[in-house]
């Protein structure tokens, strides 16, 4: 049996709160499949309000001092919006 068989969530029908949580909590794990639609799904229903990418991260890294968390949050997200991790770094930077 595959490792994700077994643990199901329904991405639509998560608040963006629960998206954000369960994202949170599998990180690190084997169910990178199940986060990586996780983001995409919190991701697209922020640009649907208008956020641009730029904004998300920006949002994904508030209030976070730390280069090394920083680089954590990179490497965890950036694929998700079709990124390298420097090139998510450099629009944290604002470069």
């Amino acid at each position: 049996m595959p490792a994700e068989d077994w643990l199901f969530i329904d991405p639509k029908s998560c608040t963006p709160t629960q998206l954000a949580e369960y994202v949170a909590q599998l990180e690190d794990s084997r169910h990178d499949g199940l986060r990586t639609q996780l983001q995409h799904e919190l991701i697209d229903r922020l640009k649907k309000k208008g956020c641009t990418d730029a904004h998300i991260i920006e949002l994904l890294v508030q209030g976070v001092a730390s280069p090394l968390m920083r680089d954590k949050i990179a490497k965890g997200w950036a694929s998700a919006f079709g990124l390298t991790e420097t090139e998510f770094k450099r629009i944290v930077r604002g470069s």
